[in-house]
Protein backbone atom coordinates (compact mmCIF):
# COMPACT_ATOMS: atom_id res chain seq x y z
CA UNK A 1 0.00 0.00 0.00
CA UNK A 2 0.73 3.68 -0.74
CA UNK A 3 -0.65 5.44 1.91
CA UNK A 4 -0.96 4.91 5.49
CA UNK A 5 -5.07 4.48 5.56
CA UNK A 6 -5.92 3.17 2.45
CA UNK A 7 -9.62 2.76 0.84
CA UNK A 8 -11.53 0.11 2.21
CA UNK A 9 -12.18 -1.17 -1.99
CA UNK A 10 -7.83 -1.38 -2.30
CA UNK A 11 -7.37 -3.60 0.62
CA UNK A 12 -10.27 -5.79 -0.61
CA UNK A 13 -9.39 -6.18 -4.25
CA UNK A 14 -5.45 -7.09 -2.93
CA UNK A 15 -7.11 -9.56 -0.50
CA UNK A 16 -9.33 -11.29 -3.03
CA UNK A 17 -6.36 -11.40 -6.13
CA UNK A 18 -4.30 -12.90 -2.99
CA UNK A 19 -7.27 -15.48 -2.35
CA UNK A 20 -7.21 -16.52 -5.82
CA UNK A 21 -3.59 -16.67 -6.31
CA UNK A 22 -3.65 -18.94 -3.37
CA UNK A 23 -6.36 -20.91 -4.36
CA UNK A 24 -5.17 -21.25 -7.95
CA UNK A 25 -1.46 -22.53 -6.57
CA UNK A 26 -3.29 -25.11 -4.22
CA UNK A 27 -5.66 -26.61 -7.16
CA UNK A 28 -2.58 -26.66 -9.20
CA UNK A 29 -0.63 -28.88 -6.31
CA UNK A 30 -3.64 -31.13 -6.00
CA UNK A 31 -3.85 -31.64 -9.80
CA UNK A 32 0.21 -31.72 -10.35
CA UNK A 33 -0.21 -29.13 -13.14
CA UNK A 34 2.53 -27.11 -13.23
CA UNK A 35 1.78 -23.80 -14.54
CA UNK A 36 4.19 -20.96 -15.64
CA UNK A 37 4.27 -17.69 -14.87
CA UNK A 38 3.49 -15.11 -18.12
CA UNK A 39 6.27 -13.49 -19.63
CA UNK A 40 5.28 -10.32 -18.26
CA UNK A 41 5.66 -11.54 -14.95
CA UNK A 42 8.86 -13.10 -15.32
CA UNK A 43 10.29 -10.09 -16.76
CA UNK A 44 9.27 -7.71 -13.95
CA UNK A 45 10.24 -10.70 -11.78
CA UNK A 46 13.45 -11.02 -12.73
CA UNK A 47 13.62 -7.31 -12.75
CA UNK A 48 12.73 -6.88 -9.18
CA UNK A 49 15.29 -10.14 -8.12
CA UNK A 50 17.90 -8.53 -10.30
CA UNK A 51 17.32 -4.87 -8.50
CA UNK A 52 17.20 -6.63 -5.09
CA UNK A 53 20.74 -8.79 -5.45
CA UNK A 54 22.33 -4.37 -6.34
CA UNK A 55 21.05 -4.27 -3.11
CA UNK A 56 22.18 -6.31 -0.99
CA UNK A 57 25.38 -5.95 -2.16
CA UNK A 58 24.96 -1.99 -1.71
CA UNK A 59 25.50 -1.57 -5.41
CA UNK A 60 22.30 0.82 -4.76
CA UNK A 61 20.60 2.32 -1.72
CA UNK A 62 17.09 1.04 -0.01
CA UNK A 63 15.58 4.35 -1.78
CA UNK A 64 16.80 3.85 -5.69
CA UNK A 65 15.57 0.12 -4.64
CA UNK A 66 11.82 1.28 -3.70
CA UNK A 67 11.97 3.90 -7.07
CA UNK A 68 12.76 0.94 -9.15
CA UNK A 69 10.43 -1.47 -7.70
CA UNK A 70 7.53 1.30 -7.72
CA UNK A 71 8.62 2.12 -11.93
CA UNK A 72 7.26 -0.98 -12.62
CA UNK A 73 4.09 -1.63 -11.10
CA UNK A 74 5.04 -4.00 -8.69
CA UNK A 75 3.74 -4.78 -5.52
CA UNK A 76 5.93 -7.09 -4.10
CA UNK A 77 5.90 -9.73 -0.93
CA UNK A 78 9.69 -10.74 -0.83
CA UNK A 79 8.61 -14.29 -0.10
CA UNK A 80 6.53 -14.40 -3.38
CA UNK A 81 9.64 -12.89 -5.21
CA UNK A 82 11.51 -14.97 -3.81
CA UNK A 83 9.62 -18.04 -5.10
CA UNK A 84 9.52 -17.09 -8.25
CA UNK A 85 13.52 -16.86 -8.05
CA UNK A 86 13.54 -20.45 -7.40
CA UNK A 87 11.29 -21.26 -10.80
CA UNK A 88 13.92 -18.94 -12.71
CA UNK A 89 16.86 -21.39 -11.41
CA UNK A 90 15.32 -24.29 -12.60
CA UNK A 91 14.15 -22.56 -15.69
Amino acid sequence: FYTSHPSIHEVINILLDIQSETYLKINSIKTNNKNKPRKEQIDKLTFITETWTKLEKNEISAEIFESKKGETGAIVLIGRAQSYCVFLKEK
